[in-house]
């Protein structure tokens, strides 16, 4: 594994592990709930490893260190609402009772997003968002195959429903994510095997920092809002949400996000400090397309070189 030495953690070297050694928390237990799906290890070598490839654009490594805690409490809370608790990996699409998305295979259809805009183009420590793609953003949807979560076959574009922690959906934000693990010298490809974002804890995680990096990011910076932070994830933005957001799950959200703050600070909040000019990759639209922005260790070493679904 790139992310960390046998014997070590990756956990060590990010600047929130010293307010949860502070706080006196069980990560496995406190912040992922007891999962089973995926492991804190497993996120923080993830982490590690984009930060190690794009060191211009990290995650989790503000100056201010209460900055990073209301970054992790945003993208933990988010991704709780959509994993159901972490304990989902496939959307929960329809035939389904109980806990449900309500939405359908079908309803990621190419032919419903169009052209695939925004598409990163690695650079030496970042990315820029200038590439564009056809509808088939992945070149494969003629061929591909899935299982959904209670095991349904399913083929072609069909394929695109939600997976990982932050619901991955679309063709488009596929492509745009599978280019960036690859960077990061993640041993999958997700356009010509979807299933494999569920393949174990790493994968569970790492499409949705690529897309949250991607789509996220950048406009969370200049705020440090949650508002912000949900509507770039459920609904697409160009620029920070300037008020309450309400959409689909936002209660939830909302409170989950809290409840992170407070086991991460013991219960004082820190104010977002002023962050400099966020360096984001660039891009060649001013908004997104559309109404969505975009075990086994399967790492290259350095030397060899998530839009959203209705939860």
């Amino acid at each position: 594994s790139p992310a960390s030495s046998p014997g070590s953690s990756a956990c060590s070297g990010l600047s929130i592990h010293a307010a949860i050694q502070e706080q006196g928390l069980d990560p496995d237990t406190d912040l992922l709930l007891g999962s089973t799906r995926a492991t804190w290890e497993d996120l923080c070598e993830v982490v590690v490893a984009w930060n190690g490839r794009f060191s211009a654009i990290p995650f989790l490594a503000e100056a201010d260190a209460g900055n990073n805690l209301l970054t992790l409490a945003a993208f933990l809370g988010n991704a709780a609402q959509e994993s159901a608790d972490f304990v989902a990996c496939e959307e929960y699409i329809n035939p389904c009772q109980g806990v449900c998305s309500g939405g359908n295979a079908e309803d990621y259809r190419d032919a419903l997003w169009g052209t695939c805009y925004q598409v990163p183009v690695p650079t030496a420590d970042s990315f820029d968002k200038t590439g564009s793609l056809p509808a088939d953003a992945c070149g494969t949807s003629g061929q591909v195959t899935c299982v959904d979560w209670d095991g349904r076959p399913h083929s072609g574009d069909s394929c695109w429903y939600g997976k990982g922690a932050l619901q991955l959906t679309w063709n488009c934000n596929y492509a745009k994510a599978n280019t960036l693990l690859r960077e990061i010298g993640l041993e999958i490809d997700i356009c010509a095997d979807p299933d494999s974002i569920c393949t174990d804890g790493q994968t569970f995680w790492a499409g949705s920092l690529a897309y949250w990096m991607m789509s996220v990011s950048p406009y969370y910076l200049q705020d440090h809002r949650i508002d912000t932070a949900m509507n770039c994830i459920k609904s697409g933005c160009s620029a920070p949400y300037p008020g309450t957001w309400t959409g689909s799950g936002a209660a939830v959200r909302r409170a989950n996000y809290q409840g992170y703050l407070s086991k991460l600070t013991g219960g004082t909040a820190p104010a977002p400090a002023p962050s400099p000019t966020p360096s984001c990759p660039t891009s060649s639209m001013t908004s997104a397309s559309g109404s969505r922005s975009s075990s086994s260790r399967r790492w290259r070493r350095w030397s060899d070189r998530s839009r959203r679904t209705p939860w």
